[in-house]
């Protein structure tokens, strides 16, 4: 197998781990820029997307995630279609109106086990 290398995105002036990634929600396809979050248990995007998708994300399971500074976020999550590369497979999403940084995230849950 081709290793598929994703070089770091320069934003704000410094390097970032931040891919292009493909998203399938309600069968529209999203190209999205994610922030590849080790730390991360759960892929997380901005409910604002669903919002604009007339999607209702709050229909997902509800959990609460700890977050850094040890608050909890609520996080709705969906079953989607995830494309990173050529790859395409099933994956955990959770939507957040909570989520406090600039972009999605990247998490393990269903993702990182399947590149090394």
């Amino acid at each position: 197998m081709t290793p598929i290398l994703f070089p770091y995105k320069r934003v704000s002036g410094r390097f970032e781990p931040i891919i292009s990634v493909g998203i399938a929600i309600q069968s529209n396809w999203q190209s999205l820029r994610m922030y590849v979050d080790s730390g991360a248990m759960y892929s997380i995007l901005k409910s604002s997307l669903a919002d604009d998708l007339g999607f209702d994300y709050r229909t997902g399971e509800r959990l609460y995630l700890q977050v850094g500074s040890g608050g909890l976020m609520a996080v709705y999550i969906h079953q989607l279609e995830m494309q990173i590369g050529r790859e395409r497979f099933s994956c955990r999403v959770g939507f957040s109106s909570q989520l406090g940084v600039p972009f999605h995230i990247l998490g393990r849950v269903d993702v990182f086990e399947r590149f090394k």
